[in-house]
């Protein structure tokens, strides 16, 4: 699920297997699949998109970096409007990440389209919150078409 290795067991200098981490380390095996899988989402999340506007553990509020750093693939799909509206921002380079839609629209020209692949990520990840429950307000969807996306 984190698309990392993890280590399984220790070996002694022969190769056999001498503590098996499986059981009693791996958390999927501690928390269950289902537990396990929700903990990575909302951790992930958090990453991403912090827990609100003023929670600095979002990495989508630093804006201004080459947004190639991360793999928008990595991202979670947004769960509300603020989410979504930080994804845009920062990868549209713009000066801050925008609370709305309409304040990331308004200020869209102070920052730089997204590339093709990244504004086609931007949308199946707008279309994966939507069918999670995504909710956006009428000035939202104009803001969205204003930028090339539509919401649904």
């Amino acid at each position: 699920m984190l698309r990392s290795d993890v280590a399984v067991a220790i070996l002694d200098a022969d190769g056999n297997e001498v503590v098996d981490l499986r059981q009693g380390w791996l958390p999927v095996n501690i928390y269950g699949e289902e537990d396990y899988a929700e903990r990575v989402v909302e951790l992930m999340r958090r990453r991403y998109y912090g827990r609100d506007q003023q929670d600095k553990a979002g990495i989508l509020r630093y804006t201004k970096v080459v947004n190639t750093i991360l793999d928008i693939t990595d991202a979670p799909a947004p769960v509300n409007e603020r989410e979504l509206s930080w994804l845009l921002s920062f990868y549209w380079s713009l000066d801050q990440a925008y609370e709305t839609l309409s304040e990331a629209a308004a200020h869209r020209a102070e920052g730089m389209r997204p590339v093709s692949y990244q504004l086609g990520e931007i949308q199946r990840k707008l279309d994966a919150g939507l069918a999670n429950g995504l909710s956006i307000s009428d000035a939202g969807r104009q803001s969205l078409a204003g930028l090339g996306l539509r919401a649904g």
